[in-house]
């Protein structure tokens, strides 16, 4: 529930809430891969580029080679390079 709630509050550009509920849904599960996505695109759309490509790197090194998670976690940490 917390995860989508930051979604909607990324789309409707109300960062705080985004950022208070990616904080509640990795504080009951650190692992959530959806919340750390969402973290990582919180943190590109504020320009902390770095900050971003280490959350995705902690979601490579969860997923298992080859899995959508790795595939998606790569191209979003390329677009990353580019902007930093």
């Amino acid at each position: 529930a917390r995860y989508a709630h930051a979604v909607c509050s990324w789309k409707r550009r109300d960062m705080d809430a985004g950022w208070e509920s990616i904080g509640k849904a990795l504080q009951y599960d650190p692992e959530y891969t959806p919340a750390r996505f969402a973290k990582a695109l919180f943190m590109a759309e504020s320009h902390e580029y770095q900050t971003a490509m280490y959350e995705i790197r902690k979601i490579l090194k969860a997923a298992k080679p080859n899995s959508p998670e790795a595939k998606r976690a790569i191209n979003l940490l390329k677009i990353l390079m580019e902007r930093s």
